[in-house]
């Protein structure tokens, strides 16, 4: 289990499931990602703690940091420079990095975006950047299909950004802390399994942008 999906499964359709699942074998057990993705199954579907294995995701990081090592020598260009890599749809709040963006515009700062990813949320995005006056500052890098590709563009940026609020684990941050590439992202219960709040990232209250901007700067 990566998450309980929000308005998509039935409650009682994902218990059945999870029951399913568990009574494979007498010893049949449920495999969660995180330590919060397993409260949330404790708590919301009544699931059995000691049904459930915790097993989080995991990066390559031999290949990340190989990859990160050889795109930081080639130098950073310009501006300070923040990354998105992520799905553009509702609950990531991509736009909540464009306000933040346009806050530290007004204050002087000059910082570039880039966003790689995909979803509903894109044409919405590329008006709003318009619209903020940042579409000079925001490249859309559209869906990359090369990890390694992708992982170069971590590790050639000063700042991860991801203002989700709806994650079960976080595979994107683990994958910039890899390639060496600081964090800022909203605090959530899935991140606590491998961040800790001013010691490797900095996590802030979501949906709070004067914080978010705090961070950032």
């Amino acid at each position: 289990i990566h998450d309980i999906p929000r308005l998509r499964i039935a409650r009682s359709d994902l218990l059945l499931a999870c029951k399913m699942m568990a009574c494979l074998h007498d010893d049949g057990c449920i495999v969660a990602v995180s330590y919060a993705v397993r409260d949330k199954l404790v708590r919301y579907f009544k699931v059995d703690p000691g049904r459930i294995v915790v097993v989080p995701n995991g990066v390559d990081l031999h290949t990340i940091t190989r990859v990160s090592k050889k795109a930081s020598g080639e130098g950073r260009m310009g501006s300070f420079k923040l990354v998105y890599v992520g799905r553009l749809v509702r609950s990531k709040n991509v736009d909540h990095i464009f306000l933040a963006l346009k806050h530290l515009d007004e204050m002087g700062y000059k910082i570039t975006l880039d966003v790689i990813g995909s979803g509903k949320k894109l044409h919405h995005l590329q008006e709003l950047s318009v619209r903020l006056g940042l579409d000079e500052s925001v490249n859309f890098l559209g869906f990359v299909d090369d990890k390694l590709a992708v992982y170069k563009h971590m590790a050639r940026a000063d700042l991860f950004v991801s203002p989700s609020t709806f994650e079960g684990f976080g595979i994107t941050l683990l994958e910039s802390m890899a390639a060496g590439t600081p964090v800022v992202a909203y605090d959530l219960p899935a991140y606590h399994d491998f961040m800790k709040n001013h010691y490797n990232g900095m996590l802030v209250e979501p949906n709070n942008i004067t914080k978010l901007v705090h961070a950032i700067r």
